[in-house]
């Protein structure tokens, strides 16, 4: 069994059909047929690979690390579970709003025209992670650019200038951020 330590974001693609995840830095990842996964990173990423009874013993010797490593796991599960509930639980519009907010808490950088990051996701890979329709997502993308919630100077540089008014709009918003600031 493997464990992979991710120390840059990476948008993993399953190597069956089915929802991506994002894996941010300091994530860990036991994924046992990884080595057989075709683009497990979908972005450019850095991933370290661990054999699982190497990090077993790292641990063992390591107090800091045993508790890194179950703070970890916790918090991934956590935002897992809320990224179920977003899904499940929210309208469309607010499911893009919790991906903006969740990326701009997590990748942001904060500037006079607003919260910039660089998205490592196409059209088609945030419409699979949200559960939408990739020309309804492109519809909400609009009204957000319209509405001068988010601009793009490019397909992946984005700009939350309505941080304020995408929380708003978000029920889960103060749960992503808490999550995305952890």
């Amino acid at each position: 069994s493997v464990a992979w330590l991710v120390s840059r974001t990476a948008l993993l693609q399953p190597s069956v059909p089915g929802p991506l995840d994002i894996a941010y830095p300091g994530d860990i990842l036991f994924l046992p047929h990884a080595e057989q996964a075709s683009g497990f990173a979908a972005a450019p990423a850095e991933v370290w690979r661990l054999k699982c009874c190497d990090l077993a013993n790292a641990q063992s010797r390591d107090p800091a690390l045993a508790e890194f490593v179950i703070r970890q796991l916790s918090a991934q599960r956590q935002r897992a579970q809320l990224r179920r509930a977003v899904i499940s639980e929210l309208p469309i519009d607010e499911r893009l709003a919790a991906l903006l907010i969740e990326f701009a808490s997590r990748v942001g950088v904060t500037s006079n025209q607003g919260v910039t990051f660089d998205m490592p996701l196409s059209r088609a890979e945030i419409a699979s992670l949200l559960g939408l329709n990739a020309d309804t997502l492109s519809r909400i993308m609009s009204r957000f650019t319209s509405e001068g919630l988010i601009a793009r100077s490019s397909r992946t540089h984005v700009t939350v200038r309505g941080i304020d008014k995408l929380r708003s709009m978000c029920r889960f918003s103060n749960a992503v951020i808490e999550q995305a600031t952890a």
